[in-house]
């Protein structure tokens, strides 16, 4: 719910910097007003969140004892930025080259995590199992200039002491596949989404499109 939130309210704030440029006025504060009301609505969501992340940094640094320090990134740390043609975030003309940015709030964290990696010998990477999950590691990996030799990636079936101890004694480096599987739905979210949801919006005042539904409702539509 936070990252629709978020993407609506990218949206609607794109669109009223369009009027205004138009000298649409009334067209703009429409657009700012939505924008304003789901940038509310994602950061309502957030803390939930974050206590979920924080509450397992701490469950895991009671079974590691005293050797290791835990600490959480509260999910990602970048996203594609709302620059460039169409703000889409993604060079178009340049082998759609993703141009990524710290997201909104979340410089101060990663400047505390930059701070914790120069103090420390070595660094584990426990982001979740999946895409979404070597991403940010993959992220946080490049953002804090973490060398090769000195990361390891670990993920966890569940947090439990034998898995978590199991995992850190078995380490292994990020999976490149998974994270370029990320990207590319990522980019596709731009791509397809942004520039369908504006048009959906207008023409019909629907809210959003995407990679996912829009193809699904093309197939209905020719069948």
């Amino acid at each position: 719910m936070n990252n629709y939130n978020f993407m609506v309210a990218e949206s609607r704030r794109k669109m009223g910097e369009e009027a205004l440029q138009r000298g649409s006025e009334s067209t703009a504060l429409a657009n700012f007003k939505i924008a304003k009301e789901n940038y509310e609505k994602a950061a309502q969501a957030v803390p939930d969140k974050k206590d979920e992340y924080l509450a397992l940094a701490d469950k895991m640094a009671k079974y590691l004892a005293g050797d290791y320090k835990v600490v959480s990134s509260k999910g990602h740390i970048r996203d594609l930025s709302t620059t460039g043609k169409y703000g889409l975030g993604v060079d178009l003309d340049n082998d759609f080259k993703p141009n990524y940015v710290i997201i909104k709030g979340k410089a101060k964290d990663v400047k505390e995590l930059k701070k914790l990696v120069d103090a420390s010998e070595h660094v584990y990477l426990a982001t979740d199992p999946d895409r979404e999950g070597e991403i940010i590691s993959w992220h946080l990996k490049d953002e804090l200039k973490i060398p090769e030799e000195k990361y390891d990636r670990v993920t966890f079936s569940e947090i439990t002491k034998d898995v978590v101890l199991k995992s850190i004694n078995e380490p292994t480096k990020i999976n490149m596949n998974l994270v370029k599987g990320a990207e590319t739905r990522r980019i596709l979210d731009r791509i397809i989404g942004f520039r369908l949801s504006k048009l959906m919006q207008y023409k019909t005042g629907g809210k959003s499109a995407g990679r996912v539904q829009s193809v699904a409702l093309k197939l209905i539509v020719d069948r």
